[in-house]
């Protein structure tokens, strides 16, 4: 799970349709992608889940997998980098003199992991030098910036 995108690994292959029937009747999951589905989003590849999953644009999932806050694991409420299954945006509402994160999912009003489907959502990619192409996909930059500095092919 990291705030749009999630992976879910199913033991037995015989019950991924039914985990992903289960998992479609969430109104805060958009697309509920299974085995070359998943190549929609470039994720079909042997490290990925058997489902992936999208949120709906104003919704994210959260790491939260317990359903009582006095079971929450100690790394919960502290800003802890190395236990944390990804990144915590709750983190950002820290309470500085109690030096505790909340555990309330619903303080985060943004996210990231969306596909960038429309062009209101894409990034600005700003050059000193013209660049080749006037559209490029996020995975791209890495590789012009390199271009640039003559480190890359």
């Amino acid at each position: 799970v990291d705030h749009q995108l999630a992976h879910v690994f199913v033991k037995n292959e015989a019950d991924i349709a039914r985990v992903a029937e289960v998992l479609r009747q969430d109104p805060l999951i958009e697309r509920v992608l299974v085995g070359d589905e998943r190549g929609e989003v470039g994720l079909n590849h042997e490290r990925s889940g058997e489902i992936v999953l999208i949120s709906m644009p104003n919704a994210w999932f959260a790491y939260y997998w317990w359903e009582d806050d006095a079971k929450a694991p100690a790394f919960a409420r502290t800003v802890d980098i190395h236990r944390k299954p990804g990144y915590d945006p709750v983190e950002m509402h820290i309470d500085m003199p109690a030096r505790q994160i909340p555990l309330d999912a619903t303080l985060i009003k943004g996210s990231h992991g969306y596909p960038a489907t429309d062009a209101s959502r894409h990034s600005v990619l700003l050059s000193s030098v013209p660049l080749p192409e006037s559209t490029y996909q996020d995975v791209d930059v890495a590789g012009l910036v390199l271009r640039h500095f003559g480190v890359g092919g």
